[in-house]
C-alpha cells in the first residue's frame, strides 16, 4: 500500500508541476518592443525592448532639394538650379546634420547644421576651396551661416544664407552677401 501512496502522491506532484509550468508559460508576455528613447518623437513609454523606430526631427529634411540661390549683392553667386542635400551630422547628437550645397557658380560647400522643430540653422567653414573670380581661380575660406523652415507637408525648404570668402593666400573679402534659398524637395 504504501508504494501505491508513493505513486499517488508522485502523480500528484508532477501533475502540480505541470500546471504550474503551463501557467507560467502560458502567462508570459512578450516585451513590447517601439522606441526606447525619451528625446524622439515617436516614444514610447511602454516599450521595452528598442526596435530601431525612433525618429527625430532631423529625420525630416534628409534628402535633395532643387531651387533658385538668390543673391541680390552679388549676382555672379546667384543660380536657378542650386542643390542642397542634407544627410545625417558627423556628431553623434539627435539634431545634427550635414548641408552641401551644389551647383551653380558656387564651389560645392559642406556644413553642419543643427535641427530644431522645423528650422535647420547652418554654420560652417570650408577652407581653401577654388573658386572663378573675374576668369581667375583663387583659394577661398568660406563661412556660411543662416537658416531654413521647412514646410508642414516637408516638401519644400525656405529660408537665407550668408556667405563670406575670404582670399586663402591675402585674406581680403571676395564675397559677402546675403542669399534666399527656396528648394522643392526631389
Amino acid at each position: 500500500m504504501r508504494k501505491s501512496n508513493i505513486k499517488v502522491v508522485s502523480s500528484v506532484l508532477l501533475s502540480m508541476a505541470m500546471i504550474f509550468a503551463m501557467t507560467f508559460i502560458a502567462c508570459e508576455e512578450d516585451a513590447v518592443r517601439g522606441c526606447t528613447d525619451p528625446d524622439s518623437l515617436n516614444y514610447n513609454e511602454l516599450a521595452e525592448e528598442d526596435d530601431g523606430s525612433c525618429a527625430y526631427d532631423r529625420d525630416k529634411f534628409y534628402g535633395l532639394y532643387l531651387g533658385p540661390l538668390d543673391c541680390p549683392t552679388n549676382p555672379l553667386l546667384s543660380n536657378d538650379s542650386i542643390t542642397v542635400e542634407i544627410t545625417e551630422g558627423a556628431f553623434e547628437t539627435k539634431d545634427s546634420v550635414i548641408v552641401t550645397f551644389l551647383g551653380g557658380n558656387i564651389p560645392p560647400i559642406a556644413v553642419n547644421g543643427s535641427v530644431n522643430g522645423n528650422t535647420l540653422d547652418v554654420m560652417g567653414s570650408v577652407e581653401n576651396i577654388d573658386y572663378d573670380f573675374m576668369g581667375l581661380t583663387i583659394k577661398l575660406n568660406v563661412d556660411a551661416v543662416g537658416s531654413v523652415v521647412i514646410s508642414d507637408d516637408e516638401s519644400t525648404l525656405d529660408g537665407m544664407l550668408n556667405l563670406v570668402g575670404k582670399s586663402a593666400d591675402t585674406n581680403a573679402t571676395i564675397i559677402d552677401t546675403d542669399c534666399d534659398y527656396a528648394g522643392v524637395r526631389q
